[in-house]
Parts: structure tokens; sequence; C-alpha cells
């Protein structure tokens, strides 16, 4: 398989050094359980698997009986093969192994006592413990050699040791001659992103296991090193993903890059490199010295993979054919995320009365095969302490007093984990408002709470659509008071119905029917709209499409109107006498403003002061605001409330106008049957 749909990007970012120990360096350990370096029994003969003679050794001492460990090794404690001081650390949790610090250096000629000392974990019958010690203090993804030298309480009782995710173990027996892997075990690999090195020591249920010393050698980076993302890493998300390094160090230099590295060579396995771990050219990219990192972006990685990947440093002019023209890189691996349930369609907030039913849905998409499974909650995602419905994309509400003004989610399950719906809200029809408008001595809206209207100028009442109305002659308008509106209309900004009858037969281009500011970025406004004739449109600021819906039904003939306009957040819609004209998409919320509610006006602040103006030209009538967005049925019942019923559509064969084909259209066509105008068939001259 080879790819070449990949695309590079070289960055300079800086060179990553050793903080904590040398590169090359060696570390030796012994462990030691009575501070008697010397004479022990069970010694081995022969060298360490590391280093040589002469090498300084740490003592790091236990305690006999149950002392425990004392503490972790701060940085500094530790010294290398020449008896300098490093920044290493070491830890062991749980604290509960026999265990103590000596810091007397130790020579490999004395090494004989490594095998006959150790720590242990305490055994617990029935039960596999385990210990995690940390080695910690190297550079980020530094390369290291490690042996751990261990062994069990006989030659079928293993001493296991895990990093990252590699297991071995040690075979106990004998003590003399050492070897591998009888006494000891070694794993290469690099520092996590924190320049730690984990290794998971699990003891065998019933028996005890010792872990005796370890070596531990920081490698030259002579090939790539510090992987991005970190090797073993898990819940990548493969678009849009950069797989980045850093270029070798230069063996005769190693605080610099190899000046021979002309060229990164990148390697990536499929995703199932469980079952195929072969690794397949990518893309070849340059080196441009002295830049220490390089960067691929490939654009075909999937979810629920498991990757590995290489990066091989071409230092010579023959690299497929000379093995010592090209440096082979370190084996990484990382896992992408897994292909989880898609929301195709989120759940929708629905506002209802107590007693209603309800139904709530909820479209998905399983990317794997298999069946999704549905759970339903009442609260907000991730909390499940209240399942409601059954394991299906709708759920049915019957709604209680309880159920107002709270939220339901869904749970949507594949074979790969879960995926939650947002929370959509069960909540309480308000009428936050509703002006008659029969009262110009008393303006005020009749809704119980609704912050007290004012008039500006002298609107006179006149017969309206339903009772009376409000005649403005461009020149007077309502508002709601300044000092009263405070908060009181702040829900509209997410969600709301604005509606109002209007009689006008012309008004100034953009001047509201009614408003809140609606202008400089703030509020909304049912206006009509410039250069349009005798269109309306529904304003809101903050929301994209500001200045849409436009109606598509004039309303400025001098007749009574309904104008409606509906906003939830996602859509805007207009409708005009019970029939919805437009609509767009927006994305909510609408901006705030301090402004009044204005009828016929806009009032708005400036600096301290307040103004007044765009004065509207007509009748208003049966004003409300609403803080919920009406459904197409809700609005037709506001029409209908007024003029009993609406005719929806237009029928061809409606020959009378009245909405509806019967005996009387049936007549029309009698009256006029075998009527001919065709000429010259029915006709013979033509005036």
């Amino acid at each position: 398989m080879k790819k070449t749909n990949f695309f590079q990007v070289l960055t300079l970012l800086t060179v990553f050094v050793m903080a904590g120990i040398g590169n090359a360096a060696l570390v030796s350990v012994d462990f030691d359980n009575d501070k008697d370096k010397n004479g022990d029994s069970g010694t081995m003969t022969g060298a360490a698997a590391l280093g040589s003679a002469g090498d300084v050794w740490n003592g790091v001492a236990v305690n006999v009986g149950d002392a425990g460990w004392p503490g972790d090794l701060a940085a500094g404690s530790l010294v290398d093969s020449a008896g300098a001081a490093t920044g290493l650390t070491l830890s062991i949790d749980p604290t509960w192994v026999n265990g103590a610090w000596d810091n007397n250096a130790l020579a490999a000629t004395d090494a004989v006592a490594l095998m006959g000392d150790y720590i242990n974990i305490r055994a617990v019958s029935g039960q596999q413990n385990s210990v995690d010690v940390t080695i910690g203090g190297l550079a980020a993804s530094s390369a290291y050699t490690l042996v751990l030298y261990g062994c069990g309480d006989a030659a079928n009782q293993l001493a296991h040791f895990t990093v990252d995710a590699v297991t071995q173990s040690t075979l106990g027996g004998a003590a003399v001659p050492l070897a591998s892997p009888q006494h000891y075990v070694t794993f290469t690999g690099n520092a996590d992103m924190n320049g730690d090195i984990l290794v998971i020591w699990t003891q065998p249920e019933g028996t005890w296991s010792a872990l005796n010393g370890f070596q531990l050698r920081v490698e030259p980076k002579q090939s790539a090193w510090n992987p991005s993302p970190d090797n073993g890493a898990e819940g990548i998300v493969p678009e849009g993903i950069t797989l980045g390094w850093n270029t070798a160090m230069d063996p005769d230099n190693l605080s610099q890059v190899n000046p021979n590295v002309t060229l990164h060579k990148l390697y990536i396995s499929g995703p199932d490199s469980i079952a195929n771990p072969d690794l397949y050219w990518v893309e070849d990219i340059a080196a441009g010295a002295p830049d220490p990192t390089a960067q691929s972006s490939p654009q075909t990685l999937s979810r629920d993979g498991t990757y590995l990947w290489r990066v091989d440093e071409v230092v010579g002019p023959n690299p497929a054919t000379d093995p010592n023209d090209v440096i082979v890189g370190t084996v990484w691996s990382f896992k992408t995320v897994l292909s989880l349930p898609e929301i195709v369609t989120q759940p929708r907030h629905i506002w209802a009365d107590e007693g209603e039913t309800v139904n709530y849905t909820v479209e998905a998409a399983n990317p794997i095969a298999g069946d999704l499974t549905y759970a339903w909650y009442q609260g907000v995602s991730p909390d499940t302490s209240n399942p409601v419905g059954d394991n299906s994309p709708t759920l049915e509400v019957t709604v209680t007093a309880a159920d107002l003004n709270t939220s339901f989610y869904c749970r949507v399950n594949n074979v790969n984990g879960d995926t939650d719906t947002d929370a959509a809200g069960l909540n309480e029809k308000i009428l936050l408002a509703h002006w008659p408008m029969d009262n110009a001595v008393d303006p005020n809206s009749i809704t119980e709470g609704a912050p007290g209207t004012v008039a500006y100028g002298d609107p006179e009442v006149v017969e309206g659509v339903v009772g009376q109305a409000m005649e403005f002659d461009g020149n007077d308008g309502l508002n709601t008071s300044i000092a009263d509106t405070g908060a009181y209309f702040e829900d509209m900004n997410q969600y709301c119905t604005v509606s109002c009858w209007v009689k006008s037969a012309s008004s100034p281009d953009w001047n509201p029917l009614v408003c809140k500011r609606g202008e400089s970025d703030e509020g909304w406004q049912i206006r009509k709209r410039g250069g349009s004739g005798d269109k309306v449109c529904f304003t809101t600021r903050g929301t994209s499409n500001d200045d849409a819906p436009v109606s598509t039904t004039g309303v400025f003939d001098d007749q009574w109107h309904l104008v409606v306009g509906v906003f939830d957040g996602q859509t805007k819609k207009i409708y005009v006498d019970g029939l919805f004209n437009a609509e767009v998409s927006v994305s909510g919320p609408i901006a705030a403003t301090v402004s009044p509610v204005s009828i016929g006006c806009r009032i708005w602040q400036s600096g301290e002061d307040w103004y007044i103006g765009n004065f509207f030209t007509g009748s208003l009538d049966d004003i409300k605001l609403y803080s919920y967005p009406m459904t197409s049925q809700q609005v037709a019942d506001l029409y209908v409330a007024v003029k009993s019923e609406l005719c929806l559509e237009s029928i061809a064969a409606d020959l009378n106008n009245d909405c509806e084909v019967d005996l009387e259209d049936f007549a029309i066509i009698a009256g006029q049957w075998l009527d001919c105008n065709r000429y010259p068939d029915c006709v013979d001259t033509i005036e």
C-alpha cells in the first residue's frame, strides 16, 4: 500500500535538551535490605547488564520488617556512573513495600550483592498486588534503555514488569551466573512528555516477588524523537491531525541537530495495526537544516484506529541500498477516537401548558455496523438520576406542573459508547405583555406584572379590529416605562413571538410598528421594509440576517392585517393574516438593549439622554409579546380568534373564492355550460 495524498509543513521550534540527566548517562540502583553490600548470601558473579567495572552505583536500602517506604527520592539523590548528581527522582506507589534510602555509593565490583537484596511486595492471599515505580526527571520523550533486576520466590513464580504496555517477566532461579531473562529484563522506549518512566510491577497471586535493582541509560537521540501525538496516546481526533517529531541529534555533538539529515521518511500502518502491524511509506519530507522539528498532516486517517508510525532519517545518498545511509526510527503508536453515534437532529425546546402531551425526537446516525439504543433522562447531561421513557428516538411527555421549566436529553449508544444530545427545555408558555390599545389615558398592558406604559404626544382612539385601536399621526407613540422595564423582556432575546394588528395606507420606510430599539446592534423590531413598497420585515440585531425575513404579502393598503414575527434562536419567520410568508436562518441570541418597548415609534439612549423618533403613521391594535416561538398553528389561532376563519390555500375549483368547492361553484359552471369564446369556431368577428 503506497499512499501519496499527504502534505507537509516544516516549522522551526525549540529543541528539547536533557533537563535532569545527560545523554548516554547511566544510573545504576541496587536495593539492599540491611545496608551491608558486601557479605550477603545468594550473590551473583559476572558484570551487570550495563556499564563497566568502576561505575558508581546508588544503594537504596530497605529496613528489615515493616518500616515501609520512607518517602520519594528527590532530584539530586541519585548519581550517575561517574558519581555526578542527576535530576532523576524515584517514587513508589502504594508505599507498602519494605524499603528505605541510603545514598552510599556502591562500586561495580560489589555488584555481587545485587541479586541477594531486594525490595518486595507484601503478599496478600488470593489477591494480585501491583506497585507503580516511577522514575522521573528525564527530558520529555527522552530515549532510554532500562534494565530491571528481579526474582520470585521460586522458578515458576515470576516477577512481572510492564513498561509502555509491554510486559516482561524475570524467571527466577539460581543467582549465578547473571543472565536474562533469568535475572533481568530490558526495556527500550521514550519517557513521556512529563519526563517520566512508569514501571508497573505486578506480584502473582499468592506469591511474592522482588525488585533487586535497575539500571537506566539515557540514549543519544540519534533517531527521530519527541513524537506528537505522544507515544501511546489515546483519543486522538484524526480529522486535521498533524504528526510531529524532532530531528535526530548529532552523535558527535548531542546539543545540536544532526547536520547530515537531509530527508525524513514517514511510515504509517493501517488503522488495524494489531492485526496488521506493517508500516507503509507515506511521504518524504525535506529536512531544511537547521530545523529541529518536522510535521506532516495525513488526510486519510480514520476513527477507531490503532496506528503505528515511524520516521527514518536519511543521512546519505543511498538509503534504499546502504543501511548506513538511513537511521531507522523508533516505532510509535496512538489510538484515534472511537466512532460514537452522531446526532443528526437535536431534540427541540417545547413550550406547553400543564396537561398537554408533547413529544421530543432525536435523529441519530450510527457510523459503524449495529443498532443504536436510546435512553432518555430528565435533566441535563451527564445527570442520569431521573430516567424517563423507553428505548426509542421519541419521548412522549404528559406535562405536569413539576415538568414545566425543566429539560430532557437523550443518550444514544452504540458498541463504542455514548453520545448525549443537547438538553431540550419543557417551558411554560408566557404572555409577557398585551396592549388592547383601547385607552389612550391608560395605555398599560393588561398582563399582570408587565411594566407600565406611557404615551408620547396624543394618539387617538379609533375603531379597531378588536374593539378599539390607537391611531398615530407620525408625531406620537407609546413606550414602557424606562425605569420599570429593566430586564423584564430579556427572555425574548432567546425566543419570542411579536404579534400586532396594523392598518395603514402609508408609513415612512424602516419605521417600526413595535420595537425594542432594533438599531445600533441592539434589540428587535417589526417595521416597514424600506424600498419594498408595502411589505414588513422582522429585524433582529446580533443574529445575522438582521433585516429579514420580509413579508410576501403587502399590508399598507388601509385594511387591517395581522403581522407576526417568530424567533426561535435558529430561524426567524414572518406571518401575515395567519399565513406563513417567509423565513431565514439565524444564529441567536438577539443582542440585549436597555431601551424600552416602543409602539408606533422608537426610543433610544445616547450618553445620559433619551430620544424618541422614527414615528409610524396608521393604526395599531391588540399587540402581544410572548416569551416563546409560536408554531404555525398557534399563529393561525391568533388570526382566527379575531376573524373566525382562515383560508390556508386557494383551490383551483373554488370559483366564488370562499375557500370551499361546493354547489355554488358548480352552479357557476352550470350557468356557463357550453359557453364558447374560441375564435373562429365560436366567435365570427373580433371588434
